[in-house]
């Protein structure tokens, strides 16, 4: 079963101040950070859903194998990216599933990402969410079937719409990792984790 992995950096970082995902942790950038995590969980292909600084990111993504997509509507919130990236990826019709992550989210274990496909693969969930502490995090899974539900969100939300709205078919996978729960949104929580920055 094929999983694509779908990174969203388009984000305008408003909390910020700056864009977060270029900001240096420990030597790369946060969204290197983030991508480099999903490269080592050996997906079908990693798409890299831009906006904001585009060709910034381009540039700290330089050297990796990614599939980049622009999406002209990011100010318009989560919700436009998300479509943008699977919208992109329903296209390919071998792709069985879509692995969702946020490009402010470097903490997030590899061998994390890898038990959420394991269970995808293994009992076929419509969605996979990973779980610490009680507490839903991401990277989250969407099999195809949930692809077009994905067109009725708007604003500035996320996966977290649709899961929701679908609880019924969501597999949870208790995880022992906290960094699913840590997006780095401001320069407070950056410093926090990565305190050389």
């Amino acid at each position: 079963m094929k999983i694509q992995g779908l990174v969203l950096a388009a984000g305008l970082s408003t909390r910020c101040g700056t864009n977060k995902l270029l900001i240096p942790a420990e030597g790369s950038a946060i969204i290197e950070r983030t991508v480099r995590t999903l490269i080592k969980a050996n997906l079908a292909g990693i798409t890299v859903v831009l906006g904001s600084c585009s060709e910034e990111i381009k540039k700290a993504l330089k050297g990796y194998s990614l599939q980049f997509i622009y999406n002209p509507d990011y100010k318009d919130g989560m919700s436009t990216s998300l479509q943008a990236g699977i919208n992109a990826i329903s296209q390919d019709p071998g792709i069985d599933a879509v692995l969702i992550m946020l490009g402010d989210m470097p903490l997030i274990r590899d061998n994390t990402v890898k038990d959420l496909m394991t269970a995808y693969r293994t009992k076929r969930p419509v969605i996979v969410v990973p779980r610490c502490q009680g507490q839903p995090g991401h990277p989250v899974i969407f099999d195809r079937a949930v692809f077009a539900a994905v067109d009725s969100i708007r604003g500035d939300r996320g996966a977290r719409e649709i899961i929701n709205c679908r609880a019924e078919q969501v597999l949870f996978i208790d995880s022992n990792d906290p960094g699913i729960l840590i997006d780095l949104d401001t320069r407070e929580a950056i410093n926090k984790y990565f305190p050389a920055t």
